[in-house]
């Protein structure tokens, strides 16, 4: 099956972006200005999303544990939660790097998350599902396939309405690859893992653009041309 992205690459503090759409080849840039509000951490350490029948579901990490809940009537009450990583782990739970929830229109629940491992800035892409409205969820799986305690970070979480999920994150082994052999490299690399099958099976990892900036977190979402993932791009 063909695998095709587009990227929408920005810099100067997300004041502007360009789009290479990947069937033309063009460029095709914009403008845009943002303002931050300012949130305490802890409120944007969670992730959302609402299913086809409008429920919300809430992401969270809690004593080391993630951990999911829904609500039925727009959050004013949550059912109790359901964890999903069997042991207590360093989970990445903040504004910058938080859980990501989708569901699929089958009613699958995808759930990404970062593991922080031992060594600095390291970090593992973890994965797991519900097939059965949330009340169980698979045994998690890492993502990332070269096996290095280095970092893994940033992830991103879409999936379409034909089962086919991708996961992108920002990924330091060409950084790693290149100093190792004495060669300079800027930033690191964006890299990418996509299902066919709602999340049962993932393919191999895939590199998607190198020289991204390794602090920025990465976003994902879905077009009518397939996925399109943002990052911060050096020049």
């Amino acid at each position: 099956m063909s695998f095709c992205f587009r990227l929408a690459s920005f810099c100067l503090l997300i004041i502007s972006f360009a789009v290479t759409a990947a069937d033309t080849g063009t460029l095709i840039q914009s403008s845009i200005i943002k303002s931050t509000p300012k949130f305490p951490g802890s409120t944007l350490a969670v992730g959302v999303t609402l299913d086809q029948s409008g429920r919300l579901w809430l992401a969270q990490v809690a004593n080391k544990y993630l951990q999911i809940s829904r609500s039925e009537d727009d959050g004013k009450r949550f059912s109790a939660p359901v964890i999903v990583t069997s042991e207590a782990e360093n989970i990445a739970a903040n504004g910058e790097n938080r859980p990501k929830i989708r569901v699929a229109r089958n009613g699958t629940i995808l759930v990404t998350w970062t593991q922080l491992l031992s060594e600095k800035y390291s970090g593992n892409i973890k994965f797991s599902r519900s097939i059965d409205s949330g009340r169980t969820f698979s045994r998690p799986v890492v993502l990332n396939d070269d096996g290095r305690i280095i970092s893994h970070r940033f992830d991103s979480l879409a999936t379409n309405e034909e089962g086919r999920v991708v996961v992108a994150w920002l990924d330091a082994r060409d950084r790693d690859a290149a100093r190792e052999k004495g060669e300079a490299f800027k930033g690191i690399s964006l890299y990418s893992s996509q299902s066919f099958d709602n999340g049962e099976h993932f393919e191999p990892n895939r590199q998607i653009h190198q020289h991204t900036c390794e602090c920025c977190r990465t976003a994902l979402t879905w077009t009518d041309s397939g996925p399109v993932v943002l990052l911060r791009n050096i020049l």
